[in-house]
């Protein structure tokens, strides 16, 4: 299991200005050394004797080019950015440095196409500030929610603190009223939120050999349900 080594330099923070620039960690005066190689440094606690097993990051194969959009409507374009799904924020990079927006995000995105957005109304426990990837932004959208949750799994005696990274997955199917159904998985499970209209989803998937991993024949699948 991959795991990650947290480096931190007790140092005084230097506060950026482009897009009102916070700098990680958000607790004490602590900014990050040089970043190297494959750069997978976590901000948690603040300690040195401290390992972290799996990442919280999206995308999970590193930085990557995005943007993000702020409350008051500025637009970001930003060379290397991350989602942490842990502590529920946009970071983001200029050469050493860390960085999260100072000012309420309502969406972003990143070079691959992901798009994440907010603002929806609170259903299933979770409020407008709630981010979700957008698989479907039709009349009904087809959304992702993915937060992770930390676990101490130290061992008797161990000199070093470890700790482990768990991540929650969970599938909705919303219109302007709300909540249709949810799901773990994209798969059959979801049918079951399309209501009234199941069985005519179920022989569309059977006539049009539908996959759901396929992003393209989702999209049309949605397209065709928000036509019924």
């Amino acid at each position: 299991m991959k795991r990650f080594t947290l480096l931190l330099l007790f140092l005084g923070i230097t506060v950026g200005t482009q897009a009102q620039q916070t700098p990680v960690p958000t607790t004490g005066t602590v900014s990050v050394p040089p970043l190297a190689g494959d750069d997978t440094m976590l901000i948690v606690h603040g300690r040195t004797d401290e390992t972290f097993e799996n990442s919280p990051y999206i995308p999970s194969e590193g930085w990557q080019a995005g943007y993000f959009v702020q409350q008051n409507g500025k637009r970001f374009e930003m060379a290397e950015m991350r989602y942490d799904t842990y502590l529920r924020r946009i970071e983001y990079r200029e050469g050493s440095k860390l960085f999260y927006p100072k000012y309420p995000v309502v969406s972003f995105g990143f070079a691959n196409g992901d798009v994440f957005m907010n603002q929806f109304p609170a259903f299933d426990k979770h409020d407008a500030s709630t981010f979700y990837q957008v698989l479907y932004g039709g009349n009904t959208r087809l959304l992702r929610n993915i937060e992770s949750t930390i676990s101490d799994v130290t061992p008797y005696n161990s000199a070093t603190k470890i700790w482990h990274f768990n991540a929650y997955t969970t599938y909705y199917l919303v219109d302007q009223n709300g909540m249709l159904g949810k799901s773990k998985k994209l798969d059959d499970s979801l049918l079951k939120a399309f209501g009234n209209k199941q069985a005519t989803i179920k022989a569309y998937i059977k006539t049009n050999n539908f996959k759901w991993a396929d992003r393209d024949a989702l999209k049309q699948l949605m397209q065709y349900y928000d036509t019924l």
